[in-house]
């Protein structure tokens, strides 16, 4: 199952990449960016520049100065970003906390999270204001709220089974393809709903399904998943507990969830 999933998902991909190329999914820049200066701004102009000219020349020697460049900006920009959140810290530890009620107010009109808050308070209050404190936090609180087990009394009443599973079917396959939305964002192997709907992967997800009804475990790639905070529109946008986190799942996994869900 999971050389299978693996070749598959190797293959879509590729595929997707040759037909319709491959986004940066870089989001266009706002005018008023918290981080944002001089230095930052001269360094991403040059950047820009010497990129047009290798584009032009595709010399090895413009590659190179891209690439210095390249590495100046992401340099400039890390540096900036410090240096701003270590300001806000102070401007909030002085008492002066008109950027995080700002940060508030346009998190309430956006109705999401705000790119790049500068800080997030931890369990004890304390505000962080590097990245990698960033997601510890958010790492403590997403294992928290989604690994915590609910209170139940064991006790589920259901009609005894027996005798060997029925193989699943390609129709199957194809009624659980056809119920899934379009247009939704893929998980992590970014394989999407739409890549699916072909012969041949309804002929391999057939194969999957049935290599796990015969015992064979789940593809490691499908227990992982991105997960998304949402500002939920009130509170402190500082908090974790004020945002919804949303996951997303392997679209092929929830295909034979469907499967599987029909037959229950």
């Amino acid at each position: 199952v999971e050389n299978s999933w693996e070749r598959l998902e190797q293959e879509m991909v590729r595929a997707a990449e040759k037909t319709v190329g491959r986004s940066t999914g870089r989001k266009t820049r706002k005018q008023q960016t918290w981080w944002w200066n001089e230095a930052v701004a001269e360094t991403i102009k040059a950047k820009a520049r010497a990129y047009k000219r290798w584009r032009r020349s595709r010399s090895d020697e413009d590659k190179v100065a891209y690439s210095r460049l390249k590495k100046e900006a992401r340099r400039q920009v890390a540096k900036a970003k410090e240096a701003k959140r270590r300001e806000s810290v102070e401007q909030l530890e002085l008492g002066k906390n008109e950027a995080v009620l700002k940060m508030a107010k346009q998190c309430k009109k956006d109705g999401q999270e705000v790119t790049g808050v500068p800080c997030i308070q931890d369990d004890n209050g304390v505000m962080t204001t590097i990245t990698k404190d960033h997601l510890t936090v958010w790492s403590k609180y997403c294992d928290k709220l989604m690994n915590t087990e609910n209170e139940w009394d064991e006790v589920a009443e259901a009609d005894p089974v027996e005798g060997p599973c029925e193989e699943v079917k390609e129709k199957e396959v194809w009624e659980a393809v056809k119920m899934m939305k379009r247009g939704k964002a893929a998980g992590p192997s970014e394989v999407c709903t739409e890549m699916l709907t072909t012969e041949t992967c309804v002929r391999e997800l057939t194969k999957i399904a049935n290599g796990l009804l015969a015992g064979d475990r789940m593809p490691a790639s499908w227990k992982l998943s991105t997960v998304i905070p949402v500002f939920k529109g009130k509170g402190n946008a500082l908090i974790c507990g004020n945002y919804r986190t949303i996951k997303l799942l392997e679209h092929a996994m929830k295909v034979l969830e469907r499967v599987f869900e029909r037959r229950l």
